[in-house]
């Protein structure tokens, strides 16, 4: 029973603190976090092209949206 009333209390605080409901908690999903991506292997300018080409594709989403 503790451990329903603690899980209780963390949806309540995850509902207050984003603002949705528990529903919206129960089915979420993240479509604005980008697939992971590797740099093994990249000289230092193909990591900055790659970091830069995200920033900039994350910068054009959030403006569209």
């Amino acid at each position: 029973m503790w451990t329903t009333r603690c899980f209780n209390r963390s949806i309540d605080k995850i509902v207050q603190f984003f603002g949705m409901t528990v529903e919206d908690i129960i089915h979420f999903e993240d479509t604005k976090t980008p697939a992971p991506v590797k740099l093994e292997a990249k000289t230092a300018i193909e990591k900055v092209q790659l970091i830069s080409k995200f920033d900039d594709e994350a910068v054009s989403k959030e403006l569209s949206a």
